[in-house]
C-alpha cells in the first residue's frame, strides 16, 4: 500500500508539576553533543541545533535505516543511536521534553514489523521517558510520528544543577516468512524535541 500516515500519540512517565509551562526564556540556550554512539550513526553523521526561538532542538541523522532479509546483513535490522547533550539554560529556569516529531519511510513486506522507539532520561536518573511505534507489512508509505507527552507525567531537568540529557533513538526490523525479500524502515534526518519552560 502506497500512502501517507500520521501519528500522534501520548506518554505517561512520571509525575511532574501540573501547572502550565512557562514562555520560553529570552536567554540563549546552548545544545552541545557530549558523546554520540550506536550502530546507526558513525562518526560524523550526526549534528544537534537549538531552535533559534528556544522552542526546542534538532538532532540530525544521516541514513539512519534499519533492514533486514534478502541481502541485508544481519546486524543491519536493529538499529540505535545515542547522544549524551549538554543542555545549558538560562539560570531560574527548568526544562522538559514534551513532544517530539519524527518521520521517515517504510517498506514492509508481508509479515515483516517494523518499530520505532525513543527513549530520554537525564544523566544519573532511573527515570525515563520512552515511546514506540510498529509498523506491519505489507506496508509501503512516508509516515510522520508526533509524539506528545501529557503534562502531568514529564520528567523534568532538576533546578539549579547540570545534568546531561541522554537520547536514544533505535529502529528495528523483522522479517516475515518471506525472509528473501528485503524490507526497511528509514528516518529522515530531523528529529524534532521540543522544550517545555518553568521558572525554578
Amino acid at each position: 500500500m502506497l500512502g501517507f500516515v500520521a501519528l500522534a500519540g501520548l506518554l505517561a512517565v512520571m509525575l511532574a508539576p501540573a501547572a502550565p509551562p512557562d514562555p520560553p526564556p529570552a536567554g540563549r540556550v546552548e545544545v552541545t553533543p557530549v558523546t554520540i554512539n550506536g550502530s546507526g550513526c558513525p562518526a560524523g553523521t550526526v549534528s544537534v541545533a537549538p531552535a533559534p526561538d528556544n522552542s526546542g532542538f534538532v538532532i540530525r541523522l544521516s541514513n539512519f535505516q534499519a533492514s533486514a532479509g534478502g541481502g541485508a546483513p544481519t546486524t543491519s535490522s536493529r538499529q540505535n543511536c545515542q547522544a549524551n547533550l549538554a543542555v545549558r539554560v538560562p539560570a531560574g529556569y527548568t526544562w522538559t521534553i514534551d513532544r517530539v516529531d519524527r518521520s521517515g519511510s517504510v517498506n514492509l513486506a508481508a509479515g515483516a514489523t517494523g518499530l520505532v522507539q525513543a527513549t530520554h532520561y537525564f544523566q544519573g536518573s532511573q527515570d525515563q521517558a520512552t515511546w514506540s511505534h510498529t509498523f506491519t507489512g505489507p506496508l509501503q508509505q512516508d509516515w510522520q510520528l508526533s509524539q506528545v507527552i501529557d503534562p502531568a507525567s514529564q520528567v523534568w531537568a532538576p533546578c539549579g544543577e547540570q545534568r546531561n540529557l541522554n537520547v536514544n533513538s533505535e529502529l528495528r526490523v523483522s522479517t516475515g516468512a518471506d525472509n528473501a525479500v528485503t524490507s526497511t524502515l528509514r528516518e529522515r534526518e530531523e528529529h524534532f524535541y521540543r522544550f517545555a519552560w518553568k521558572r525554578c
